[in-house]
């Protein structure tokens, strides 16, 4: 479903898209919305934002 929507430019006013700050999580990784998929998601998520704050100094 994304490469449709990425296709349609539907997100290209984004501040985040223009500048290429789109990160994206593994989602054949996670099945399902249970709390342990939930909380290795956001462990996931964490990590890439922490990575990019690093990057930045």
């Amino acid at each position: 479903m994304y490469k449709e929507i990425q296709q349609s430019g539907l997100l290209n006013p984004l501040e985040a898209v223009k500048r290429g700050n789109v990160h994206f999580l593994d989602t054949d990784k996670y099945y399902g919305l249970d709390i342990v998929t939930i909380r290795e998601m956001m462990k996931e998520a964490a990590q890439m934002l922490a990575n990019l704050f690093k990057n930045r100094s």
